[in-house]
């Protein structure tokens, strides 16, 4: 058994495929990530200031993978993740890092669970 801290983000208590990771949360197996900018400074020591500059983003800004995912998402106004991979013929597993970063960035937002669309 892992002995490191597992994170949830919060997901409402009606959905059914809540319920094994909210029992979790009950026992005390996993703590909740409600602040992401505090998570990613405690832990890797990131500041939202160091990701966003106050102008935006330039296309410096951003790698070609991120540069490729960026115009996907630009070209459809909201497009699953599933058809992200299938776009861009990259498996799930390596665009969710990608994906996450983006938003970090503001460059991007998750509009429902596995959707996304660029931020416009």
């Amino acid at each position: 058994m892992m002995k490191k801290p597992v994170y949830i983000t919060p997901q409402s208590i009606f959905f059914k495929h809540s319920e094994g990771i909210l029992e979790y949360l009950e026992e005390g197996k996993v703590k909740p990530l409600v602040n992401v900018e505090k998570f990613f400074q405690k832990h890797f020591g990131w500041r939202k200031q160091s990701l966003v500059s106050q102008k935006g983003l330039s296309p410096d800004s951003f790698s070609e993978s991120e540069h490729k995912l960026l115009i996907c998402l630009q070209q459809n106004d909201q497009i699953s993740l599933e058809n992200i991979a299938t776009q861009l013929q990259v498996s799930p597993q390596v665009l969710l890092p990608q994906l996450t970063i983006l938003e970090l960035k503001n460059a991007i937002y998750q509009t429902s669970p596995g959707m996304y669309s660029s931020s416009r």
